[in-house]
């Protein structure tokens, strides 16, 4: 179907956006490439990854737009669009940040690192008793190591409603812990398995810390 001037405006205006942040990480790594978001689209061959060669002004639809930057929202009230992608980079997360993140900020980018990389992920739960001290990444490998699966730990704050829009009270009233990611096929099981170490009668602890997993509000619901 033959896309209507309103649809035309938005995938400019989309394809803009992205280049320019193509343009900043290529700025700070021109060996950067950003692949199809799944693997399928990945080991096609006659799919090319974009990069200082092959630009996002290059793609011709949204649908095009969104093999790379995979759930492209529309935009919100505020003007604003999110998305999922992969950036591929020779220097790590925190370098980039560190060079580009003035950049970021005079566009009003945001860019936030998911917990665990697969291409669909779904919360199995968060840690009651987790404090600040438990660094993230110790967590995630603790954890991964235990059910022998990739598991991702990120501190978020703790949702307690079934709303799903953001709170308006301040951000220093929110209460965080450590939420847990693992692919979305995975989840369910990790849950039942974390269950021997954390479960509501666990004694002992993996690391000699006391825990517990708290299933995600939906899942109780």
């Amino acid at each position: 179907m033959k896309a209507t001037k309103s649809e035309d405006e938005e995938h400019v205006a989309l394809q803009q956006a992205l280049q320019k942040f193509l343009d900043i990480a290529v700025q700070d790594d021109p060996s950067t490439i950003v692949p199809p978001y799944f693997e399928l689209d990945c080991n096609e061959k006659t799919i090319s990854d974009l990069s200082v060669k092959y630009k996002v002004s290059e793609l011709d639809s949204i649908p095009s737009l969104k093999m790379y930057f995979s759930r492209l929202s529309s935009r919100n009230d505020q003007g604003g669009v999110s998305c999922s992608m992969i950036l591929a980079q020779n220097i790590t997360f925190n370098d980039f940040m560190e060079k580009a993140r003035l950049h970021l900020i005079n566009l009003d980018f945001g860019i936030f690192p998911k917990a665990c990389d697969h291409e669909e992920t779904s919360k199995v739960g968060w840690l009651l008793y987790s404090t600040c001290q438990q660094d993230e990444e110790r967590m995630s490998e603790l954890l991964s190591s235990l059910v022998q699966e990739t598991v991702g730990a990120k501190w978020h704050p703790i949702r307690t409603n079934d709303r799903y829009r953001k709170a308006q009270e301040p951000n220093s009233t929110h209460t965080y812990a450590l939420h847990l990611e693992a692919a979305i096929d995975k989840a369910g099981k990790l849950r039942q398995e974390f269950s021997e170490w954390y479960g509501s009668s666990s004694q002992l602890f993996p690391d000699g810390t006391k825990l517990q997993l708290v299933p995600p509000f939906n899942s109780i619901l």
